[in-house]
């Protein structure tokens, strides 16, 4: 039981992974946002 699971650079690289998977979705929430404004602004006119 003394070994580890999974090595800290694995972990690392999980982390690494995770946060540019939410950031990336961050990213496209944004656009979508974005998007919905400029549409808006075209139903104005």
């Amino acid at each position: 039981m003394g070994e580890e699971l999974i090595s800290a650079s694995d972990w690392s690289r999980r982390a690494a992974t995770l946060v540019s998977a939410v950031l990336i979705g961050l990213v496209a929430i944004g656009f979508a946002i974005a998007g919905d404004h400029a549409s808006s602004l075209f139903e104005r006119t």
